[in-house]
């Protein structure tokens, strides 16, 4: 009878195919802990909240003729108290764009509304020059007449912005009270006559003359109370060249454009100044001034 002898070719299959049966198993091992485990946050393990399971690594030990060696690792970024980003509910599986320890970004704001203290003058005069109201937060836009054919603000002393075209300049100074002077100067014979302010009134307010004042209302103190008395505009007032007054008058058109007339007045009398003020009315917290 012949006995075989194991040649070195034969050696090597078998070690191969043990080296292939070890890797084979250490991956079966190793399946459960990868399968539950969430590749961007791993669900907590049963063992505490908050702790992540291990990492099963399957490497090849060098000497070890092939073998392959698990090497259990511990996590080394756990996030107490952090839920996975996705989790099999029923056969489904939920997930969550909000990132793990952190909030869904609706908390409190980094700053919170604050209400307006002074008048508010753009560089171009198309964006409106914002006023304050009686109201905290409801705030009274103002657009100065022509105002798309007007330059830039000139920039002055105390805020104060010029916006100029050819035959006018409107002046608008800031108040200490949140109000605004408006002053226009008219250059020549050629500017016109009268000027319109085109108002934006917020929510529930209305403005009413008194004479040559208009006056803001508010009706936001709810049916059957009174109307609060939010703001204010001077009646208008005027001079020639000379500082001599000239008369002039306003009124209230059904668009809301604070109209000031200045009539017609003489060819030497240019130029000439008409002015009005805004001045808030600050009311109480009952509604009452």
């Amino acid at each position: 009878m012949m006995h075989g002898t194991n040649s070195p070719g034969s050696d090597k299959r078998g070690g191969i195919k043990r080296a292939v049966v070890g890797t084979s198993i250490a991956v079966m091992l190793a399946a459960p802990a990868l399968a539950h485990a969430d590749p961007i946050s791993p669900a907590p393990s049963p063992g505490g909240a908050g702790q992540l399971p291990p990492v099963v690594v399957v490497a090849a030990t060098p000497g070890g003729a092939g073998q392959p060696t698990l090497v259990i690792s511990p996590p080394t970024d756990a996030q107490p108290g952090g839920p996975a980003r996705i989790n099999p509910i029923g056969g489904a599986r939920i997930g969550s764009s909000v990132p793990v320890e952190m909030g869904p970004g609706n908390g409190k704001p980094l700053t919170g509304a604050v209400p307006r203290t002074a008048a508010t003058l753009p560089v171009f005069a198309r964006n409106g020059i914002f006023v304050k109201t009686g109201l905290a937060g409801q705030d009274l836009t103002v657009h100065l007449p022509d105002e798309m054919l007007l330059a830039p603000a000139a920039w002055g002393p105390n805020g104060m912005a010029t916006y100029s075209n050819d035959n006018n300049d409107f002046v608008v100074t800031p108040l200490p009270d949140g109000g605004a002077d408006f002053v226009v100067r008219k250059k020549n014979g050629l500017a016109p006559a009268s000027y319109e302010y085109f108002l934006k009134l917020p929510r529930g307010m209305y403005g009413t003359m008194e004479g040559d004042r208009l006056v803001i209302k508010s009706s936001e103190a709810g049916a059957g109370a009174p109307a609060a008395t939010v703001g204010t505009f001077s009646p208008p007032t005027a001079k020639n060249a000379g500082g001599a007054a000239i008369p002039v008058s306003s009124s209230l058109s059904p668009l809301g454009e604070l109209t000031v007339d200045a009539g017609s007045p003489g060819v030497f009398d240019h130029p000439i100044e008409i002015s009005i003020s805004y001045h808030p009315n600050e009311i109480a917290q009952d509604g009452v001034r």
